[in-house]
């Protein structure tokens, strides 16, 4: 390795504001005509797509801890809602998210017929179903009230379910700074992760491939750790990172069926590396995008059928990057039967995230 090499890797850790080492000039390399799609310049010399080569770098490695600092973590996105009905609205999240089941737990609110042997029987509710027929039931015992086992009806109760969330956080370049925040969005949850049992975990894709920095946890501290070890990447594998996603939801969801697991989507839609394949090739046509976004929408449909509700956060300035990546974002939502939030860079996330809307509409679709 030569010394400029080692001279360059060595600044590379330090703050954008103390790194003097300029980047490569990459001008002297061939260039490959660009192909234009749904409006975007692809295909450009082997890189994601020819419009991103301004801001997003082929390897960044700043440390999140060396950003700039923000006072407020409440002033960092502010969240518009889209593509959810008027009856889905619903409050901030000051109440608890709530399930029914005949487990003997929680409060008693209501009753049904038993399709099987009964756990808790009502006897208000089996009372008054028997009623109505006892004087063809004269007779046939000493009992005040006769009973048959077609007037049987079982308790429901409604218990406090814990949620299982999963943040999935794309870490390309054009996305890397918005990490920094994630950390405080997160920690946000502590207070009431801690009180209701709900676990946080954490998935990361960039390069060619997701990996899980942490599986879920009621330790937020612990999540937020890893994140400072993040290093961005020019290539966007989404379809990967929400696959790793539904594996570890659907592991939660066996060892206990009572959580509520949650997708929490961060991308701007840039997808460009496939699962089916390792590197991406030097041009990409039609085909290969298609391709992507079919796998996408594979996954979508399967988060959809696993039950696992889906928030995709998309920020705004994504916008100028093309028509494509927002038609990614939302299709993962719609797909998955999730909720879509633009992110805009003046305004809160808590609206969101702490008033968790979108949690409350779970328990709707269940």
């Amino acid at each position: 390795m030569s010394e400029q090499e080692d001279a360059s890797d060595a600044l590379s850790f330090l703050p954008s504001e103390q790194a003097t080492a300029e980047p490569m000039d990459d001008s002297s390399e061939s260039e490959t005509p660009a192909q234009e799609i749904d409006g975007e310049l692809l295909g450009f010399d082997g890189k994601p797509d020819f419009i991103d080569k301004e801001y997003e770098p082929k390897k960044w490695r700043e440390p999140l801890e060396d950003l700039q600092r923000v006072a407020d973590a409440g002033n960092v996105f502010k969240l518009g809602r889209k593509n959810v009905a008027a009856p889905r609205r619903t409050p901030a999240l000051g109440k608890r998210i709530r399930k029914e089941g005949t487990a003997i737990k929680g409060k008693y609110v209501s009753y049904k017929m038993p399709k099987e042997k009964a756990t808790s029987i009502a006897l208000d509710a089996t009372f008054r179903a028997a009623a109505p027929f006892q004087k063809g039931r004269v007779g046939r015992n000493d009992l005040a009230l006769k009973i048959d086992v077609q007037d049987i009806r079982e308790k429901i109760y409604e218990y406090q379910a814990p949620l299982s969330i999963v943040f999935v956080l794309d870490a390309s370049g054009s996305m890397f700074r918005m990490l920094k925040q994630m950390k405080r969005v997160i920690l946000s949850l502590h207070d009431d992760a801690y009180q209701n049992r709900d676990k946080v975990g954490l998935v990361v894709f960039q390069g060619y491939e997701a990996i899980v920095l942490q599986y879920p946890t009621v330790n937020l501290p612990k999540v937020v750790d890893q994140l400072s070890f993040i290093q961005s990447d020019s290539w966007t594998p989404l379809a990967s990172g929400l696959q790793k996603g539904l594996e570890v939801l659907k592991t939660e969801v066996k060892r206990n069926r009572d959580i509520i697991p949650v997708l929490v989507v961060l991308t701007d839609g840039g997808a460009n590396v496939p699962i089916s394949q390792n590197a991406p090739p030097a041009f990409h046509n039609s085909q290969y995008y298609n391709q992507l976004e079919q796998e996408i929408e594979n996954i979508s449909d399967q988060l959809r059928e696993a039950k696992i509700f889906t928030i995709v956060l998309w920020p705004e300035n994504a916008k100028m990057r093309g028509p494509r990546h927002r038609r990614i974002a939302e299709a993962i939502a719609n797909n998955s039967n999730g909720d879509f939030f633009v992110i805009k860079s003046t305004a809160e996330i808590s609206d969101v995230i702490r008033g968790r809307e979108f949690f409350e509409a779970i328990t709707s679709g269940q």
